[in-house]
């Protein structure tokens, strides 16, 4: 005992290492154990895939089975991928006059939807993008189909944006996909509509450009995330917008009178008092000015107010300090250019009714003829 007392933290030590080295035997053990289910399992895996390769192949009534599953499973994951996209809701192909009426009636509608929204659209005859097909009647042969579902895309994506009430429409762009279509037009995009081979879906590329402020954007972006024809933006650029100042000196160098919309940085005038654009003071109309009790010279009261009382000529006297709302957010119109594509499936085709033709009866010869061959 008196040896234990002396070398206690020896025994301690000596404990405390045959505890460790316990420890480490047990975990050593286990993790042998685990190795040996791992490369258990490998020679498993290994000796099936042996099997399998050196399996002879033929057709049973397993494999049959099998392989009728398999496509029945596929078939259901590709209508559940095609129930996103929606249909491009023709089951028969547009004669030309037909065409003619859908593109009309669909201008006609985007024009009016513009006005309706206050969307200051690019100078008339503004065709979005079909320029090319709307004096024509005649069309190229395989051109109607593709050129009715682009119709139908611009006019859900300008829905969208009119919608949105963004500024002014700048500019639409869209694949050329008929031989009327001439060359080096501005609209047209360098790519091609193209069909996935596994959906069937027609993929069609399209490129807009407009003016509006954030706010217009946010909802215009949002608008087409819900619009019924899927929409997929692969690109979104912006940048500053032409300002009212600078289209008014575009216009006067040109040697021409500015028009409201330029006046007003792309927006008509009804936008402009909207939001307070359009007068003197840092773009604040007349009658804005008025409502806040503003001069034209910036200050506080009413216009034409006399000086005050023991003023005299010539003397200095301290700036009447400036009352009335700051301006603490001056934002300017935003020129956005979007890329996006649509998604649409072809729906079969309904089969023109086949006439049947009544076969055509034999001729009867006279009694006469049949006893002479006879």
């Amino acid at each position: 005992m008196k040896w234990l007392k002396q070398n206690v933290l020896l025994v301690v030590s000596g404990i405390v290492a045959l505890g460790l080295l316990g420890f480490s035997g047990y975990f050593l053990w286990d993790k042998m154990e685990q190795k040996n289910g791992v490369t258990e399992q490998l020679n498993t895996a290994t000796t099936e895939l042996e099997r399998l390769l050196n399996r002879e192949v033929h057709p049973s009534e397993e494999n049959i089975k099998a392989a009728k599953a398999e496509q029945k499973r596929l078939a259901a994951a590709l209508d559940a991928v095609k129930s996103y996209f929606p249909s491009t809701g023709l089951t028969n192909a547009l004669e030309g006059a037909e065409f003619k009426a859908f593109l009309e009636n669909a201008i006609h509608d985007m024009t009016v939807d513009a006005e309706r929204s206050g969307v200051t659209l690019p100078p008339k005859p503004f065709n979005f993008s079909f320029t090319a097909q709307r004096p024509l009647v005649n069309y190229a042969a395989g051109s109607i189909d593709p050129l009715t579902w682009q119709v139908m895309d611009i006019k859900a994506l300008m829905s969208c944006l009119f919608q949105a009430k963004i500024h002014s429409l700048v500019s639409i762009r869209r694949a050329s996909v008929s031989s009327d279509d001439p060359a080096g037009s501005l609209d047209y995009v360098s790519k091609k509509m193209s069909t996935n081979a596994i959906t069937s879906a027609v993929i069609a590329p399209y490129e807009v450009t407009f003016q509006c402020f954030s706010t217009e954007l946010a909802d215009a972006l949002s608008r087409i995330a819900r619009a019924p024809v899927t929409f997929v933006l692969t690109n979104v650029v912006v940048s500053p917008g032409t300002s009212a100042a600078q289209s008014a000196a575009g216009d006067v160098s040109t040697g021409q009178m500015p028009s409201a919309a330029s006046r007003y940085g792309g927006m008509d005038p009804s936008t402009a008092a909207r939001y307070g654009i359009g007068g003197a003071r840092g773009g604040m109309s007349s009658a804005m000015m008025s409502r806040y009790g503003l001069t034209p010279g910036g200050q506080a009261g009413a216009a034409g107010q006399p000086a005050a009382p023991g003023a005299t000529p010539g003397s200095t006297t301290s700036p009447t300090p400036k009352t009335g709302p700051q301006t603490v957010i001056d934002e300017k119109p935003l020129k956005v250019t979007i890329t996006a594509h649509s998604m649409r499936i072809h729906p079969p085709r309904v089969p023109e009714k086949s006439e049947k033709k009544t076969p055509r009866p034999a001729a009867i010869k006279p009694a006469g003829e049949e006893n002479a061959t006879q």
